[in-house]
């Protein structure tokens, strides 16, 4: 059987320090042969919180794929916001903001919903949505994350 795990809304920079190494023993328990992570990996997209985030991941032993939420782009730097939103992400986490994990007959596509317009707010364009759809694999189950 398949095992993917998901986790979402870690906020590092707002964790709660004691509950960090029983979830990655729980995570790295789990045998998971696919982590699916989606969103907020931090809580204001700081360096400090992005190095954190990414200690973390570093020490999840199955492979993993990761998508940047909301709280993973500048904050209060709106210029850095606008023109480079997605630059702590990358450095710290992934090239990749939209990656592709396959597993089996398992295949998990992550859709990044984050707008830097307007923070709160997410979004997926016709754009976003047609790219899912021409990659669906009719051999897998398909998941979007």
């Amino acid at each position: 059987m398949t095992r993917i795990l998901h986790l979402s809304d870690l906020h590092f920079g707002l964790e709660r320090t004691a509950l960090i190494q029983p979830l990655l023993d729980l995570v790295n328990a789990s045998h998971a042969d696919l982590v699916v992570v989606t969103g907020d990996l931090t809580h204001r997209g700081r360096s400090a919180q992005f190095a954190a985030a990414a200690s973390f991941l570093r020490r999840i032993e199955a492979p993993l794929i990761a998508v940047p939420g909301n709280h993973d782009i500048p904050l209060y730097k709106l210029t850095e916001r606008i023109l480079r939103p997605y630059r702590r992400y990358r450095n710290a986490v992934a090239k990749t903001l939209e990656p592709i994990g396959h597993v089996g007959d398992i295949r998990v596509q992550g859709v990044n919903s984050v707008d830097p317009l307007a923070w709160q707010r997410g979004v997926i364009g016709p754009d976003q949505v047609a790219r899912v759809i021409g990659a669906l694999d009719p051999a897998c189950i398909n998941i979007a994350a």
